[in-house]
């Protein structure tokens, strides 16, 4: 089975998905592949030691240009096409928005996302209705076909029901959180 994982940051696919990458190697005959925007070479051999292959893709992860957006699309639906995926499994807002747009494009593709907050557009701090009307609007046609959107607490899922990005016929699991691995850091004193 091909499995992808789409992020906007080399180093949290270590720092905060290594167990998960681990899991689904460890489980069998599963190639995977993970996806993000800078290519960080130590990131890229601690991936190869557990078994997965990376590519970097083109995403301004901040960027409100649209044309740097069309071209990660682009970029991930030439991907999911020649790779043909299994299925494919975003975090993060631009992850999440294009690899749901771009799995729907590829076709047969399973797709789901991991959602650990809405991100900057939907903080206290942005005062732009616009902006938070559009992601939103992304957003609901990034997870529209999503077998599963995985949420870390239901304040998540009801802000998602709030703006729309989600309705009663997704199926939103929440799980006991993500973050750091406190084996491999354990909590200490300072």
């Amino acid at each position: 089975m091909k499995i992808v994982i789409v992020a906007s940051l080399a180093r949290s696919l270590i720092h905060f998905r290594r167990s998960l990458l681990e899991a689904i190697v460890a489980s069998g005959e599963h190639n995977v592949l993970a996806l993000a925007p800078e290519r960080d070479e130590k990131i890229v051999k601690k991936l190869e030691e557990i078994g997965v292959h990376f590519r970097q893709i083109p995403m301004a992860r901040t960027s409100l240009n649209p044309l740097a957006d069309l071209r990660t699309l682009w970029s991930l639906v030439r991907i999911f096409r020649a790779e043909r995926p299994d299925i494919v499994l975003a975090y993060t807002q631009k992850p999440i928005i294009y690899a749901g747009m771009a799995a729907r494009l590829a076709r047969r593709t399973r797709y789901f996302a991991m959602q650990s907050g809405l991100g900057f557009a939907f903080s206290e701090e942005n005062r732009n209705e616009i902006l938070r009307r559009l992601v939103a609007g992304l957003y609901r046609i990034g997870v529209a076909r999503a077998e599963a959107i995985f949420v870390f607490n239901s304040d998540d899922k009801e802000e998602m029901q709030r703006y729309g990005i989600i309705g009663r016929k997704h199926r939103v699991v929440q799980v006991s959180g993500s973050g750091v691995d406190l084996t491999q850091f354990p909590l200490q004193c300072v």
